[in-house]
Parts: C-alpha cells; structure tokens; sequence
C-alpha cells in the first residue's frame, strides 16, 4: 500500500523551493492572523447570525483554502488537485469508510457505557449547546480546518518534500520517505505554536504539546500512505477533532476513534482485498 503511495508521489509534479518557501510564509502569516482575528472577536457576528453552523474554524480555513490552496498552490505553484491528494474517484470510500468509523465509535461508547455503568446518558454536548453548534463544528473540519491542513500538511508538503530528498540518489526510498515525514510534520506542529498559546497553552508545557502535534501529524501520514486516499485522512482527522459522540463514555471518545482507525489500517489490505472467486474468464462470482 506505501509502496503505491510512493509511486503516487513521484508521478507528481515538482514545485520546487520557491513554491514551497511562498507556501510556508503564507501557511505562517495565516496561522497567526486567524489567532488574531478570533482573538479580537471579528467573526463573532456571522457566527451568532448563523446560530454556530457556520463557525470560526469554517471561516478561517475558507480563506486559507482559497489563498493558500488556490493561490499559492494551484495558482502560483501551477498544481492540479490531483497533485495534493485530490482524486474525485477515492471520495465515495473515504465518506463510506468515515461514516462507518463515526457509527462503530457511537457503538463502542454505547458498550462500554452498559458494562461500566449500566445506563447510558445523552452526551453533555447536545443538551448543553444548540444541535446548529454541534453541526457546525463538524462542519468546520469537514470542510475546513481537517480539508485544509491534510491538503497543506499531508498532500502537499509531505509529498513535495519527498520529491525534493529524491535528488540525493545515495538515499533509499525508505530514508527519503522518513525524513519527508519528520520534516513535513515537524513543520505542521510548529504551525500550531500561536494556536496553543491563544488556547492557554503554558510555555513550559509547550513542548511536549508539540511533541503531541507531531506524532498527531505523523499519525495522519500513516493513514494517508496506508490507505492512499488523502480524504480518508481528512475524515479521519475530523473525527479525532471533533468525535461528535451522541453518548457520554467513561473514555475520551478520541481514544475509541484512534483505535478503530488503527485497527481498520492494520486490516486495511484485508479489507479493500477483492472478493468472489476468480472465473476463467477474470471475472468474479
């Protein structure tokens, strides 16, 4: 599955350095604006206005997908979709498979709730906030925040790196895709330095928050790599973001999602194996 995912990437046009220095001031100069404007309050009025469906991460990711993905990278960067990840053909699974990963998620809690307490409660979520809220936040990664950073982060820098370590020829594929992965993802946390802090992260614990944010974006690298679909990742990162559970767990619902999609990797070859048995005449029964 990696090995397609490689052959994926050097099919893949190269930028080069100057797109990719273009890419990260901008990603930086977006990073620290959007910490601003939240900061001072500029999108509390469409936000109320639209009761929270419409919320702050949508809008802010609105802006970097059309100036940082549309501008610097397809425009500048002269990138087609399918450069950064984007296959329209891969879209109908990767909705299947994060449909059926929200669903197992919903049923594991409602397992564990029995067995722990006996009962089940409505998780604090729904009574707490309006459903519009709720929608809107799922809504914010869908189609945001998790869309933007895996096309940023995964489709496009982790692969662009990658093509930029294949002009060392005495490095083997493995090493390459290892250190596009370190370099690629080291960046993607040190992109969420002012996000900590505006969120009350302590300096002195920034650090490890940080060490947190790489193994996160190496994480999603797996499931981009193993799977080959980047809008899987993008689901996946969504899920983990914003788990949405209907029930309240004993456990971080996080946690029941991480290790589903672990799972699901590990059987990944076993579960996009061809079924039926092979005829004759290649078809299947």
């Amino acid at each position: 599955m990696i090995r397609n995912a490689i052959t994926t990437f050097e099919r893949t046009r190269p930028t080069g350095w100057g797109t990719l220095l273009l890419f990260g001031a901008a990603t930086a100069t977006y990073v620290t604006a959007s910490v601003v404007v939240v900061e001072e309050g500029l999108l509390d009025e469409p936000v109320a206005a639209t009761h929270g469906l419409v919320d702050e991460a949508l809008l802010c990711s609105a802006a970097a997908l059309l100036v940082i993905v549309g501008g610097v990278l397809f425009g500048i960067g002269k990138l087609k979709a399918w450069d950064v990840g984007l296959s329209a053909a891969r879209l109908p699974t990767a909705l299947a498979v994060t449909l059926a990963l929200w669903v197992l998620g919903q049923l594991v809690i409602l397992i564990i709730g029995l067995i722990h307490a006996g009962t089940i409660t409505l998780h604090h979520d729904w009574p707490e906030y309006q459903a519009t809220q709720v929608f809107g936040q799922v809504i914010g990664q869908l189609f945001g925040n998790a869309l933007f950073e895996e096309i940023a982060y995964r489709g496009f820098l982790l692969t662009q790196v990658y093509l930029l370590l294949a002009t060392r020829p005495a490095w083997s594929v493995k090493t390459r895709l290892i250190a596009a992965v370190a370099i690629s993802q080291a960046f993607f946390a040190l992109m969420h330095i002012p996000i900590r802090l505006h969120q009350g992260t302590e300096p002195a614990a920034l650090p490890l928050n940080l060490l947190a944010t790489v193994f996160f974006g190496v994480f999603l690298c797996w499931v981009y790599l193993r799977t080959g679909n980047l809008f899987i990742a993008i689901g996946v990162h969504a899920l983990i973001n914003k788990p949405t559970p209907l029930l309240e767990c004993v456990f971080a619902p996080q946690h029941v999602l991480l290790i589903l999609v672990v799972l699901m990797l590990l059987l990944w070859p076993w579960l996009t194996r061809p079924r039926g048995r092979a005829l004759p005449t290649g078809g299947t029964v």
